[in-house]
């Protein structure tokens, strides 16, 4: 594949050739990668596995309604969604493609917007940004147990409660557990909706979801990387947590070309999946406060994400606003957004406490929101 796409009139071929350096398997094609069928039924389909027909919903009068903002309706709170296309179809060649006119676009916009969490959405991804040691793990997985759970996080309340999937390949799942069972009781979450909708992969490093061609140039999605999309779609999964974007590819990180395949693969399981893809990835210069131009490597990861939060330690004056109430600033940090493609931008970081809360006899980071009176909201 080239460095900019994935088609599949090549990929089998390629994902063979790069396989067979590193100990691959026969790779798996895009066919094999739909989802696994329950008693005989595809998801979204009918009983003898056709896609069931969808109801033609009234489509509001945008155009007539422009300055009326309830023309557009809302999504409740924790809406289960329907995926807009087929997931179980991979759009490569023509069928990638599609002409929309006038009376397209109107319906289209009377969609209404499918926000996973805070100003993530379906089929987009997203960024936590910051410096090695900050708990951008313990961030992402508190927004996981959030969204599979319904509970709110550091202020937002998930706009999907669903599956989420986390592949996290520097930790051991004993650990990603505790971690997650110490957000959950600390956000007050529901342990049977954890139970049912919070899945870690278990993966032998190295996991690569995207590997460098033989030419060291293009980039290509690997046979794990179909494997997970299969199961993504199988479990209907809304919230795709990568951490960290370092352990998923062997490309030239700072190519931006390569990164550019890269991230294109990972709006690939956004798209196709149906679902968000949150991604943890380091700064640039660790020692220096963090933005969202701060991403280590290509400036082609940051144009990729639509949504970035930015974790950092505290500044100085909130820091001395803190320690005057007797709070050790060791302990905090501030998030901010730093990208928000369709809203606006906060001003003002958040202030959260990192504290340890014990998982049976392990003790185990959770972060919490520090209001601006000292106090932790739970």
């Amino acid at each position: 594949m080239d460095s900019s796409s994935h088609r599949a009139d090549n990929a089998p071929a390629e994902l063979g050739k790069n396989a067979a350096t590193s100990g691959i398997e026969a790779p798996v094609t895009p066919a094999q990668a739909e989802p696994e069928t329950r008693d005989g039924e595809e998801r979204g389909g009918g009983a003898n596995g056709a896609a069931a027909p969808e109801a033609e919903a009234a489509v509001p009068d945008l155009w007539a309604d422009a300055e009326t903002k309830s023309a557009m309706p809302e999504q409740p709170a924790g809406a289960q969604l329907t995926p807009r296309r087929d997931p179980a179809r991979f759009a490569f060649g023509e069928n990638a493609m599609k002409v929309l006119k006038l009376p397209d676009l109107l319906k289209a916009a009377a969609e209404p917007e499918q926000i996973v969490y805070a100003g993530l959405e379906i089929g987009e991804i997203g960024l936590v940004l910051s410096a090695p040691g900050l708990s951008k793990s313990t961030l992402c997985l508190g927004i996981g147990a959030s969204v599979s759970s319904g509970a709110e996080y550091l202020g937002y309340k998930p706009g999907v409660v669903g599956p989420v999937m986390v592949v996290c390949v520097e930790d051991k799942p004993s650990r990603i557990a505790r971690r997650i069972i110490a957000a959950a009781k600390a956000m007050g979450a529901s342990k049977e909706l954890i139970q049912k909708n919070l899945h870690v992969v278990k993966s032998t490093p190295p996991f690569r979801l995207f590997r460098r061609a033989a030419d060291t140039v293009g980039v290509g999605m690997t046979p794990e990387a179909f494997s997970l999309l299969g199961k993504v779609k199988a479990l209907g999964v809304r919230l795709l947590i990568i951490d960290p974007l370092v352990e998923i590819h062997n490309a030239s990180e700072n190519e931006n070309g390569s990164m550019h395949a890269v991230m294109d693969g990972l709006r690939v399981f956004a798209i196709e999946g149906a679902c968000a893809v949150l991604v943890a990835h380091h700064v640039s210069r660790p020692e220096e406060k963090a933005t969202i131009a701060s991403s280590r490597g290509a400036g082609a990861v940051t144009a990729a994400a639509r949504f970035g939060l930015v974790l950092n330690d505290i500044d100085k004056a909130a820091a001395k606003r803190f320690a005057a109430m007797g709070i050790d600033a060791v302990d905090l940090l501030q998030v901010e957004i730093g990208k928000f493609n369709h809203g606006r931008r906060s001003k003002e970081p958040m202030i959260l406490r990192r504290r340890e809360v014990m998982v049976g006899p392990f003790p185990t980071p959770v972060l919490e929101m520090m209001t601006p009176d000292g106090e932790s909201e739970r």
